[in-house]
């Protein structure tokens, strides 16, 4: 068996974007999950299912924000306006944000830049933060990638990219 060392992937996150926009440092990289749900063809003949139809499909990407920004909660909390001045007002909505989202990673040793992009992005869980005097005020996030399906079949969520 070759081995390609180049293939072997070690380093995390050089920056992430939400809206085109940096939102700084991160903390434990990101967490990308696709989560495919199947029908299983069930038969009595049979003690396994004899085919799958897929029923539904979800992605997800979770982060830790460590610059506690208000430009960064506003992101997190799906809040009604960016903030514009130094006040992020707290109000209750019934519109959801959607952003872009690219996860850009350039791994140790490796001669290319990996670039994970997202088109439609949702911060859709509930995320809390603590303000203790011993550690970091940094905000979790995690995002319900949706599909644009005004884009060409086989890629509705986004791409990833080697340059």
């Amino acid at each position: 068996m070759a081995i390609t060392r180049a293939n072997i992937i070690v380093g995390g996150l050089t920056q992430v974007k939400v809206g085109g926009t940096d939102v700084g440092a991160t903390k434990d990289g990101a967490a990308l999950t696709k989560t495919p749900e199947y029908f299983e063809h069930e038969v009595d003949q049979f003690l396994d299912a004899v085919d799958l139809t897929p029923t539904n499909c979800k992605m997800e990407v979770e982060l830790l924000l460590s610059e506690a920004t208000l430009a960064n909660l506003y992101r997190v909390w799906n809040e009604i306006a960016l903030p514009s001045t130094n006040v992020l007002n707290l109000g209750i909505d019934t519109t959801t944000n959607e952003f872009t989202l690219d996860l850009i990673t350039k791994p140790t040793g490796a001669s290319t830049t990996r670039t994970y992009h997202f088109f439609r992005a949702v911060s859709f869980e509930a995320s809390s933060h603590s303000l203790k005097k011993d550690d970091r005020v940094a905000f979790p996030v995690k995002f319900r990638i949706l599909p644009d399906i005004a884009q060409a079949a086989g890629s509705e969520y986004g791409f990833i990219s080697d340059t």
